[in-house]
């Protein structure tokens, strides 16, 4: 996971590269789906913050029993002051800055965002 903002085009001196690196996963397991979880507080201020999780689950199963792990605990900067940016935007999918010469597949299942945990179906304590 990767985030720009103000502190971060600081530090580089450009808005060219990789960005704040915040989770690398340079290899994942095959055959389980892997869940992911973001709380995203969006600041141009030192108050921002980005929390995430993960889970593997079994394939073609209703219910997944596996404990999500923590991922990333992240506090500071997580936009711009610019009032040229519309918006804050999270995308998801294979992102590389590296070259690379064979081709990567992902498959997604469902994409959910709203105010709380609760909003989107996660009730375990972990998410509050």
């Amino acid at each position: 996971m990767t985030i720009w903002s103000d502190d971060v085009i600081e530090q580089l001196g450009t808005i060219e590269g990789d960005g704040q690196i915040l989770y690398s996963q340079p290899r994942i397991d095959q055959g389980v789906y892997h869940e992911y979880v973001y709380r995203v507080v969006w600041s141009p201020e030192n108050d921002g913050r980005i929390d995430s999780w993960m889970r593997q689950c079994p394939p073609l199963r209703e219910t997944c029993d596996s404990d999500s792990q923590a991922m990333i605990q992240f506090e500071g900067t997580t936009g711009y002051s610019n009032d040229k940016v519309d918006g804050y935007y999270f995308k998801y999918g294979l992102y590389t800055v590296s070259d690379f010469d064979v081709p990567f597949t992902a498959f997604h299942k469902d994409y959910w965002s709203g105010p709380t945990a609760q909003s989107i179906g996660l009730s375990d304590p972990i998410f509050k």
